[in-house]
């Protein structure tokens, strides 16, 4: 399932784009997750474990973060946890208006039996919620 989420921010590219890299930062403007973690660290890259709590259910996973600083996008993508499939990209543009455009993507699939039977039919609205809790909180740390 595909999903795409994008939010106006009053601030500047660089800026949303530094705080978009800096994940664990997140757990203190987006109260979903209660973790970002990160175990390592390269030139381009980084390996992050992430806890988040997603209604009744507590989500872990391992995701690889590649960052391209020239076009300001950051690529993920699924090392291990609940999902068959989760990948996506966030992509900072400027705004005509000397603001930024946030977008975020997601296509995933869970893996779980148990996930989706009991998230299936709401599969699709939960992420598009995670999406949007994402860019409001880097929203407002991006404008402070």
């Amino acid at each position: 399932m595909f999903v795409e989420e994008s939010i106006l921010v009053q601030s500047a590219p660089e800026k949303v784009y530094a705080i978009v890299k800096d994940m664990e930062r997140y757990p203190a403007f987006v109260p979903s997750l209660k973790e970002v973690l990160v175990l390592e660290r390269g030139d381009n890259y980084t390996i992050t474990r992430w806890v988040s709590k997603v209604q009744n259910f507590t989500l872990q996973w391992t995701e690889k973060d590649t960052f391209d600083d020239d076009s300001m996008r950051v690529h993920y993508e699924l090392i291990e946890g609940a999902m068959r499939k989760f990948e996506g990209d966030w992509f900072i543009e400027p705004s005509p208006d000397g603001n930024t455009v946030v977008r975020l993507t997601v296509d995933f699939e869970l893996a779980m039996p148990a996930l989706r039977d009991f998230l299936g039919p709401m599969a699709k609205k939960i992420m598009r919620d995670s999406l949007r809790a994402l860019l409001i909180g880097v929203k407002a740390e991006s404008e402070k």
